[in-house]
């Protein structure tokens, strides 16, 4: 029997590994011929061959026909075309692993007129030391006479990839890290490809020629059709298949590529580097990775990125211009090599790296203060997660519990459920690492929207309006007792809350209280521990439910808005097409009305309401959501101390006034023009305050001081980025000098990255010049910086004040002998009143 289905392919990225590895899997499992063709080009490929579908160059928006030939069919159709859909949702990690262009230099290197070599930003952070300059590595092989007969060549061929096979899957065993499981199971699904498999044994067949040369020939012919596809994510799987080849030529006696022993702390510098040469590293030793050719999507930068190990790409030739231990600075937010630094350059970057450092301190100190707004009210900040190994990431970044643990990612990619002990053990584990934090656990969020191998579902044409979360629990009872038996068994040993999703009628809620109380039941009668009374709530996001919550209040303990889903019904737009995608708009006056009716509903019946969609994690949005009244919001674990800190510098009273006014208005765009205005108004903070004072600064020259300046105004929380601080500061200098003389300077700027008139002031320990018009050196700066936009215009007149006082000695003189920071804010104040 022969089916086939037409799409559109979605990937942003292309078809690359790890979804073609996703769609071999998939293929394989049914008894059929499975073929993709590419309507584009023609390129028509075996779907049970990862390495084949990549070369079929499938770009984003390709039109792609399947075809199904076997007994197993209809089957293959269905579970294929839910993978199809679904692939966004799986591949969402590949935005992160963009290119970042360099940004303008530091003046500091111009003025010291350092050596630099300039390539793209791969990994934020600076460090500084010596080179570990790496040699290129063998080519893959090509010729070599066979020792053997062509029969003891394959079984040497075979041997030696069940070998790799055994040693990757010892690798994956050990590996916690998804990104690294990730790229090691997509290595795994080249070395398995019966494409390349076939193509190796052919070769060896033909005559002549060794396994390992017919490895190395094959490793070309596959990489031969990425090399001139459009997309540069799928050019740059060039790696892994040199990667696995390599790795195989060397099990077959042929030339291994050169360990690579960091003898201390380095940067390494190398051509490229394969993943598998990435995780061999001591990564202890390694304080950065520059690599010449690389690309910014391989999967070494991915992993590096994660592991937040600063890098540079794209500087062919650089290992040629270094020496082999040489001192180097790499700027990896700027994209910058920088060979034995000055004295200056160096103490510049030193200065930048200590900012960084206390930035990201700052940042997890108010990361772990209590999710509290300016006048009091107490909004819980907690955290998503999908795994328990992501706890610890949550709890450093200051969640105070977990709004949502996804528990369905458990199945995902298993040939069969997980039995009650092994989910007892991660529910276990979730409840004695959460130190008295709630956890809510969302019960399994199945359908036909998530495939899972072991459960056969039927086709639906719309499977988000269909089959899926509460509504196949009574179908397959045996998987969610088995979930439910493990979560009391859990809930005894902390504090673990249930969570039930897609919950539209009464009816459904009422059916989850009988199975958790029969559940309980049974776990009694065994004399298993259990918490029977643990409280059960239900995911917002069918509008039914929305509607009728006062009702379900009666049966649930708590409530959590799944905005998401809510949004794409509520709208009747689907939130992956991108052509509706601008209707379901979160600041929408009916949506925010709809907010308000589910907040206040539940208020009224005493049930506490949450939010863990997309938007709880948007700073902009926050004030609305404040002024919602929401209890909770649960986000991605990393947004939770940027959302804390915005919560801290917002009035409830004054949030709740733009709720009101932004749901009476009859358009999202209305809604954004007054949030954008409540922002300036919220930013309109006193001018200078004690944080923007230093009455004692080590900087020894212009820029050093333009640099410190920047970071103060960063420290004081006025700006999220000192750098375009900075870079104002100097663009104003490159106009004239703004040493004043008398000994002062008014550095000031203009940017978008500060939302408020900004005045503050340094006194230096040594002064030093500033290209004043009097040549004295200066030992006080006072900085104004001014936001973008119209409104800054009537603020340009508090320079010409600034500068009117400080011609006249006794203010200066008050400054210089200003005892603490409070009598300079006092006489600054005074000043610019005057």
């Amino acid at each position: 029997m022969a089916v086939e289905f037409d799409f559109l392919f979605a990937l942003p990225q292309g078809l690359h590994a790890r979804p073609a590895g996703r769609f071999q899997e998939t293929a394989e499992r049914f008894e059929a011929e499975v073929r993709w063709i590419n309507l584009r080009t023609g390129a028509e490929a075996d779907g049970k061959s990862s390495l084949a579908l990549i070369g079929t160059d499938t770009q984003r928006g390709d039109p792609c026909r399947i075809r199904i030939d076997g007994p197993a069919a209809p089957e293959a159709r269905r579970a294929l075309r839910a993978l199809l859909e679904d692939l966004p949702r799986w591949e969402a990690e590949a935005a992160e692993a963009q290119a970042a262009p360099s940004p303008d230099l530091p003046p500091i290197l111009a003025l010291e007129e350092a050596l630099v070599f300039r390539g793209l930003a791969a990994g934020p952070g600076i460090v500084r030391g010596p080179a570990a300059v790496r040699n290129a590595a063998p080519d893959l092989l090509e010729t070599g006479g066979p020792a053997k007969t062509p029969q003891e060549e394959k079984a040497d061929f075979r041997r030696a990839a069940a070998a790799l096979a055994g040693e990757i899957q010892t690798a994956l065993a050990a590996k916690k890290d998804k990104t690294e499981r990730g790229v090691l199971e997509a290595h795994l699904s080249i070395l398995r490809d019966r494409a390349f498999v076939a193509k190796v044994e052919d070769i060896i067949a033909a005559g002549n020629t060794s396994a390992a040369a017919a490895v190395g020939r094959a490793g070309r012919l596959f990489s031969a059709p990425l090399q001139t596809s459009r997309s540069a994510y799928i050019r740059e799987r060039i790696a892994d298949i040199r990667d696995i080849g390599g790795r195989l030529i060397a099990h077959l006696g042929g030339p291994a590529e050169d360990d690579i022993a960091l003898i201390g702390p380095s940067i390494l510098i190398a051509d490229d580097l394969p993943p598998s040469r990435f995780l061999a590293l001591d990564r202890s030793r390694l304080l950065g990775l520059v690599l010449e050719n690389a690309g910014m999507t391989s999967h070494t930068l991915i992993m590096s990125r994660a592991r937040g190990i600063p890098a540079v790409v794209g500087c062919p030739g650089l290992r040629g211009k270094l020496r082999r231990g040489e001192d180097i600075i790499l700027d990896g937010g700027r994209g910058l090599v920088i060979p034995a630094p000055s004295e200056a350059v160096g103490r510049y970057y030193e200065r930048e790296a200590a900012w960084d450092r206390r930035r990201a301190a700052l940042r997890r100190e108010k990361g772990r203060l209590p999710g509290l707004t300016a006048d009091g009210r107490r909004v819980e900040i907690a955290a998503n997660i999908g795994d328990p190994e992501e706890l610890a990431s949550a709890w450093d970044n200051g969640a105070e519990g977990v709004g949502l643990f996804r528990t369905e990612l458990m199945l995902m990619g298993r040939p069969s459920a997980p039995g009650e002990e092994e989910q007892f053990g991660a529910y276990a584990r979730l409840a004695r690492e959460a130190g008295g934090r709630p956890i809510i656990v969302r019960t399994f969020d199945i359908g036909g929207d998530k495939p899972l191998p072991f459960l056969p579902l039927p086709v639906e044409a719309n499977p988000f309006l269909g089959c899926r979360g509460v509504r196949i629990y009574e179908q397959h009872g045996d998987l969610i007792r088995t979930q439910l038996r493990a979560l009391l068994r859990a809930a005894a040993l902390g504090p673990l809350k249930i969570m039930v999703p897609m919950i539209a009628t009464l009816d459904e809620i009422l059916g989850m209280k009988a199975l958790v109380a029969g559940v309980a039941g049974e776990l009694a009668a065994a004399g298993l521990p259990h918490r029977p009374d643990v409280e059960l709530g239900m995911m917002v996001e069918v509008p039914s439910a929305a509607l009728l919550v006062d009702r379900f209040a009666e049966h649930v303990d708590f409530f959590s808005v799944g905005s998401n889903d809510l949004l794409q019904y509520f709208f009747a737009a689907d939130r992956g097409n991108p052509d509706v995608r601008s209707i379901g708009r979160p600041e929408h006056p009916a949506f925010l009305r709809l907010l308000r009716t589910i907040v206040d509903a539940a208020h009224e019946k005493g049930r506490w309401v949450g939010l863990c969609g997309e938007i709880a994690s948007s700073v902009r949005l926050l004030p609305l959501l404040v002024g919602l009244d929401f209890d909770e919001l649960s986000m991605n674990a990393a947004t939770v101390p940027d959302v804390k800190a915005r919560l801290r510098g917002l009035n409830a009273a004054a949030c709740r006034a733009l709720a009101d006014e932004a749901a009476g208005l009859d358009r999202a765009v209305a809604v954004e023009e007054r949030l954008e205005a409540f922002g300036r108004e919220a930013a309109d903070a006193p001018l200078i305050v004690p944080a923007l004072v230093r009455l004692r600064s080590d900087s020894r020259s212009k820029a050093e001081a333009l640099q410190e300046l920047a970071a103060l105004l960063e420290e004081a929380g006025r700006t999220e980025d000192r750098r375009e601080v900075e870079k104002a500061f100097w663009q104003r200098e490159s106009t004239g000098s703004t040493g004043l003389g008398f000994g002062v300077a008014i550095p000031h700027g203009k940017t978008a990255a500060v939302g408020a008139v900004c005045v503050g002031m340094m006194r230096f320990a040594a002064p030093f010049l500033w290209d004043s018009n009097d040549e004295e050196p200066v030992d006080l700066a006072v900085m104004l910086v001014i936001p973008d936009g119209e409104r800054s215009q009537e603020h340009l007149r508090l320079l010409a004040r600034l500068s009117r006082r400080i011609v006249h000695d006794e203010f200066r003189a008050a400054l210089r002998a200003a005892p603490d920071e409070e009598m300079v804010v006092r006489l600054v104040e005074d000043a610019l009143a005057g």
